[in-house]
C-alpha cells in the first residue's frame, strides 16, 4: 500500500474516531499537524502526521496510551516501518502538557498540542472543557483555569519554534484575560 493511501485511510479513521468530539476533534488534529509543520524540524512528515491525527482518538483516561496502542495497530495494519510506529507512539505517549517526546516528530506534535490551548482557540478549548469541571463554579474561577493553562502549557513548550509561535496567542490571551477580570470587577 503507498503512503497516499495510507494517509487517507488515517485520516478516515481520524474523523471516524472523532466524530462528535468538538473540542479534541478531527479539526484539532489538523491544526495540530499544520502547527507542527510550522514548528519544523521534522525528521519523518508521514510519522508527524500520523501522530497528529491519531493523538486523541481515544476518549478515556489515559487517552494518550490508548490512543497509542490503536494507533500502533493501525499502522502495523497499513505496513508503516517499525521504526516509523514507534516515533509515532513516542509522539502520541508525549504529546501531553508534561510529555517528554524522544524525536524531533514527537517535540514538534507535543508543541503543536500545547499551542493549540493558548490563544483564542485555546480560551475556546479550556473553555468548553472547564464548564462541567468541579474547579469551574463560576466565571471568576474560569479566570484562575485561564491563567493555569497559559502557565502550564507555555512552560511545556520544548522547541524554541514553539515558544515564538506562542508569542501571539499569548498576547490574545493575555488580553481576554485581562478584558475579563475588568469586566467581573464591574
Amino acid at each position: 500500500m503507498g503512503i497516499e493511501m495510507a494517509r487517507e485511510m488515517i485520516e478516515k479513521y481520524s474523523k471516524d474516531k472523532l466524530e462528535g468530539n468538538k473540542i479534541s476533534g478531527y479539526e484539532h488534529s489538523d491544526r495540530v499537524y499544520r502547527l507542527a509543520r510550522r514548528i519544523g524540524g521534522l525528521q519523518n512528515d508521514d510519522v508527524v502526521f500520523a501522530a497528529s491525527y491519531l493523538h486523541d482518538i481515544a476518549f478515556t483516561e489515559p487517552h494518550n496510551k490508548i490512543a497509542a496502542a490503536n494507533a500502533e495497530r493501525l499502522m502495523r495494519q497499513l505496513r508503516y516501518p517499525d521504526l516509523e510506529v514507534e516515533h509515532a507512539k513516542d509522539a502520541i505517549l508525549n504529546h501531553i502538557t508534561d510529555g517528554e517526546p524522544e524525536t524531533e516528530d514527537g517535540i514538534a506534535v507535543h508543541d503543536a498540542n500545547q499551542l493549540e490551548n493558548l490563544g483564542a482557540i485555546g480560551i475556546v478549548r479550556i473553555c468548553w472543557l472547564g464548564k462541567d469541571s468541579s474547579k469551574v463554579k463560576s466565571i471568576s474561577d474560569l479566570v484562575g483555569v485561564l491563567k493555569n493553562y497559559r502557565k502550564r502549557c507555555y512552560e511545556s513548550l520544548i522547541s524554541e519554534r514553539g515558544k515564538m509561535l506562542a508569542n501571539e496567542k499569548l498576547k490574545a490571551m493575555d488580553a481576554f484575560i485581562a478584558a475579563l477580570e475588568k469586566e467581573l470587577e464591574c
